[in-house]
């Protein structure tokens, strides 16, 4: 992570035996172990919420969409302009 960040087709080519989904994956998967062990022993530590990629504009373009189109990931996306179908239904859900 170091020397690379989160450029995860060069860490899976310094790995050499995974792909990039495989190390992204595992990387996530290694991410949420320590955040939950973390939560379970040690529940008196604030953890900020992680800093928001995005802007106003973008959540409130999302919020009015989502109103008027319901769970139709697609046109919010649409509305949205900047983001992909993915990122706004990751968003909408951890808003949940």
């Amino acid at each position: 992570m170091k020397k690379y960040g989160r450029n995860w087709e060069k860490v899976a080519e310094a790995v050499g035996t995974r792909s990039l989904d495989g190390v992204r994956t595992r990387f996530k998967l290694m991410k949420d172990k320590a955040d939950n062990f973390l939560y379970q022993h040690f529940p008196d530590i604030a953890f900020p919420p992680p800093p928001s990629t995005w802007t106003i504009d973008e959540q409130n373009k999302l919020v009015t969409a989502f109103k008027k189109h319901g769970n139709n990931y697609a046109k919010i996306t649409e509305a949205v302009g900047s983001k992909t179908v993915v990122q706004v239904n990751h968003y909408t859900e951890a808003l949940k």
